[in-house]
């Protein structure tokens, strides 16, 4: 979603923006700068980092902020930040949220946690953090646990406001108001989807193109990777063997041996991790719904996406669920965890298509009217905007418009 914003700041001519990344994919040389430098630069990067995790303090001793400002070219009037975890230090946060404007996207907990991703059961962030359950996981995965220490870190920089956050979703805010660091609740800024990318097509023409049945009904499973248990891909299992409804199963993402072997029984389809997301357009767009029981997300790409192609979202009322699914107008939301509740959603999604169709309709309006990249980029630059007024350092170009 970083890229995507950045991309979408230069498309409209607002900002001059230029996107770092800590770990860049195959095309970064068009689009993004190294944050960690060249070779030797990273080389010195990465041992840092390992010592850092080694002495049980993941991301915080690590000096990417020294060579960010060897290398940048420009004096940056603000800075906003996505997903720091492994990349950017908490200590070189602070450092620079005291010189210039910052701003951070809460992509996930990790900037009001110890360093998890995700608390799930644990509430051990709502007052301090210790004896981490998680610790084995990334991105603290140490075997020292300085959880206590991070948190307070982290709640003594965002108390004293250093930062700007936003939240993508509804939960998201709540659960960062939880950790008691933020005098305010973080806004709330929606992700965008594609809307063109992302739209509904004829199922008989696009099946067709996909080789799929036509008379079938397609229940869509897209994850990163089907060995995330946070993901609730054994709660889809268990509804697709069991239920009455025995659709045909397409499953986007990547898939190991052993959770292959829990889909015996089942009629499916793996297609692998598909990074083309006009490919996955197309598979959100045959399929008749989409089957996510997540036990706990910010606001998922994969329902958005689902979302504009029209189809609707089976799930459970957990994380940003809320704020994309409204039960029983443009989907289904189960309490967290009730798999016969979730089946039962199945079950009318397939048993009446009339139903399904309007929940497809009310799905791509949706879409279009909170999750369009028309309101994501005019919500973002009325906040910098607002920052550059307050700090009075307006861009020339924005002071003409």
């Amino acid at each position: 979603m970083a890229e995507c914003l950045s991309r979408l700041l230069v498309e409209e001519g607002s900002f001059e923006c230029h996107h770092w990344l800590g770990f860049a994919g195959g095309m970064w040389r068009q689009h993004y700068r190294k944050l960690h430098g060249g070779s030797i630069l990273r080389f010195t990067q990465r041992a840092m980092s390992w010592f850092s995790l080694q002495a049980g303090f993941p991301d915080f001793f690590t000096p990417e902020i020294f060579i960010h400002n060897a290398l940048r070219k420009s004096d940056y009037s603000l800075y906003h930040f996505h997903d720091i975890s492994r990349a950017f230090s908490p200590i070189a946060l602070r450092w620079l949220s005291k010189r210039k404007p910052v701003i951070l996207t809460l992509h996930d907990c990790t900037a009001f946690t110890g360093g998890c991703l995700y608390p799930m059961d644990c509430t051990a962030f709502h007052s301090l953090c210790g004896n981490c359950p998680q610790l084995h996981l990334w991105p603290l995965k140490t075997h020292i646990d300085r959880t206590g220490w991070m948190y307070e870190f982290k709640k003594a920089t965002a108390r004293a406001g250093l930062f700007i956050p936003i939240a993508p979703s509804n939960w998201m805010a709540d659960e960062a108001v939880k950790s008691g660091m933020f005098q305010e609740r973080p806004r709330v800024i929606p992700y965008c989807v594609d809307t063109d990318v992302f739209q509904p097509r004829p199922h008989a023409v696009i099946r067709s193109e996909l080789g799929l049945p036509d008379d079938r009904f397609i229940v869509l499973l897209n994850v990163h990777k089907f060995e995330d248990e946070r993901k609730g891909v054994q709660d889809a299992i268990e509804v697709l063997r069991n239920g009455s409804c025995k659709p045909l199963v397409i499953a986007l993402g990547a898939v190991g041996h052993t959770s292959r072997r829990l889909f015996d029984g089942i009629d499916v389809r793996f297609f692998g991790f598909i990074k083309d997301r006009s490919i996955v357009a197309q598979y959100c767009a045959a399929a008749d719904v989409l089957l996510y029981p997540t036990h706990a997300d910010n606001l998922p790409n994969a329902v958005l996406e689902s979302l504009a192609s029209g189809t609707p979202t089976i799930g459970y009322d957990t994380g940003g669920m809320p704020d994309t699914i409204e039960h029983r107008v443009n989907g289904w939301l189960a309490p967290t965890g009730n798999r016969a509740a979730l089946a039962q959603g199945l079950e009318i999604a397939s048993s009446d298509l009339e139903q399904c169709e309007k929940w497809a309709i009310n799905c791509r309006e949706k879409a279009l009217t909170k999750f369009s990249k028309k309101n994501f980029i005019e919500a973002h630059i009325a906040l910098y905007q607002g920052i550059l007024d307050t700090n009075s350092i307006l861009l020339p170009h924005l002071v003409n418009r």
